[in-house]
């Protein structure tokens, strides 16, 4: 019995490290399923899991006249992500024991998922930041730039957001690239007229 639990315990720990791994989910499957009938005896399983858009499932090959069978949803939190199913015909241990550690594998599996849904949220709220930046940084620079060539032309901020866009596909450049040109040669301007102005004082 002892060396029964061992068994459980060993595969179980191996799955905390596939799962904590940073593989890919088929792979990760895949090395499950071929643990489970490693360490636990001519076990076929089937895993699927379901996670944003995405379908990963993974199974083992097949076995004649099971005589323990095993089904379980994939869910943590209320939140399912698949299924586990498992059948054998030599099952190691007492089918106690076999239905914690599967209970068991099945929490790690929905825990694996729920992190990986996770990655993805935080991946995909990140990018959307990226683009809410970009976007920002573009409006602060088309916005600047439009109130130097306002005052250089006597016009509006419109007329003047408007000959910017017009003369940065003129020039095959990007709004933004030509805005911030604009921005930086009148800074640059003002520089030079401020050294120039503090030289003639020194002059004088």
């Amino acid at each position: 019995m002892a060396t029964h639990q061992s068994t459980f315990h060993s595969f179980l720990q191996h799955v905390s490290h596939l799962t904590a791994a940073a593989a890919e989910p088929q792979e990760v499957l895949a090395k499950i399923v071929a643990s489970l009938d490693e360490h636990l005896g001519h076990a076929r399983a089937s895993i699927r899991l379901h996670i944003h858009s995405k379908s990963v499932a993974m199974e083992g090959p097949g076995i004649q006249k099971a005589n323990f069978v095993f089904s379980r949803p994939i869910a943590v939190r209320g939140r399912e992500y698949g299924q586990l199913s498992v059948e054998t015909h030599t099952p190691v241990g007492s089918p106690r024991d076999w239905m914690l550690t599967l209970d068991t594998l099945s929490q790690q599996l929905a825990l694996y998922a729920e992190r990986l849904e996770l990655a993805e949220n935080l991946r995909r709220a990140q990018a959307e930041i990226s683009e809410i930046q970009a976007s920002l940084q573009k409006r602060k620079a088309l916005a600047r730039a439009s109130g130097i060539v306002a005052r250089l032309k006597g016009t509006t901020l419109e007329a003047a957001e408007r000959w910017i866009a017009a003369e940065a596909a003129r020039r095959g450049r990007e709004t933004q690239s030509f805005a911030e040109q604009l921005i930086l040669h009148e800074r640059l301007t003002r520089q030079f007229t401020g050294a120039r102005h503090g030289k003639a004082a020194v002059a004088a």
